[in-house]
């Protein structure tokens, strides 16, 4: 009878350097080119690739890159596309053809078409995931490129059938500017997170089981919140803070809901938690928004 012992002890002696040479292939794809190789990802930490879209304007254009970078490092493996020209780019189709996981309105300067209003929706509707940081999109954008003064809110046009939260404006005339609803670190004293959905997946996953105290003073580059009013009673958590006189204030912090017929989800983000450097709760946001949790 013959033996094939011999023989298949030197195939394992050549196939262990092939193998090897295989997963350091893998690896550094994943670390250098940001590759999205199943198991390789989980194992280095790095988890699912987040196909992602920032979309901005040309004044916010650096502190987006610095978000995106903040999001390729911390939750995602891949750098998100930049991108300040919603007037050119934001046609019906562009973000739906381009498969984005994510679409991000990053800026308090930030404004939209009515183009760029229908193709978000849209998406939003087929399942897409939606957040909106502070006052970004809250303008509309002329055609001339430059920021309407009439349109003042998210839930304008197309917007208006899944957004169900609104800047927190007495009348109109009253508000007609980001800067009108932002809260100043300089205003606010004694501020708290207060969670309203303890067991949501973004609360409850960084094990936060009473209100989170926030001395602002340690975060020089904090620059406020936005007061939002949420119609629909969606809040994940408040900001709770005293101004100078003593009289206490709060605002929405963080929106989730899902919305859109095919189960699309949208957060709002009434501050940056990574200026505050809550990094666990701002991946917490990303994870739960792209339906990770």
């Amino acid at each position: 009878m013959a033996y094939y012992g011999g023989d298949q002890k030197r195939y394992a002696e050549m196939a262990i350097p092939i193998i090897l040479v295989i997963l350091v292939a893998l690896v550094v794809g994943v670390k250098v080119f940001g590759l999205n190789i199943p198991v390789i990802s989980d194992i280095m930490g790095g988890g699912k690739a987040t196909h992602t879209l920032i979309i901005t304007n040309e004044q916010d254009l650096e502190s987006a890159k610095q978000f995106a970078t903040d999001i390729s490092s911390r939750v995602t493996k891949i750098t998100p596309v930049v991108d300040p020209n919603v007037v050119q780019h934001l046609k019906p189709g562009y973000i739906t053809s381009n498969n984005y996981d994510l679409v991000i309105l990053y800026g308090d300067n930030t404004a939209l078409t009515y183009d760029a209003r229908k193709e978000i929706t849209a998406y939003v509707n087929n399942g897409g995931s939606l957040l909106i940081v502070k006052g970004a999109g809250l303008k509309g954008l002329n055609a001339d490129g430059t920021p309407s003064e009439y349109i003042f809110g998210w839930d304008v046009d197309d917007l208006a059938t899944i957004i169900k939260f609104s800047p927190d404006c007495p009348t109109l005339t009253e508000c007609n500017d980001v800067n009108a609803i932002t809260v100043t670190p300089d205003q606010m004293h004694d501020v708290t997170l207060t969670p309203v959905q303890w067991e949501h997946p973004m609360i409850e996953r960084i094990g936060l089981n009473a209100p989170l105290s926030i001395d602002i003073t340690k975060y020089p580059n904090f620059k406020g919140i936005v007061r939002v009013v949420d119609s629909e009673n969606k809040k994940v958590a408040w900001i709770d803070w005293y101004d100078a006189d003593g009289k206490p204030h709060s605002a929405p912090a963080i929106i989730g809901y899902n919305a859109g017929v095919t189960g699309g989800r949208i957060v709002y983000l009434a501050y940056n938690p990574l200026e505050l450097n809550q990094e666990d709760l701002f991946r917490n946001v990303i994870m739960w928004v792209t339906k990770e949790t």
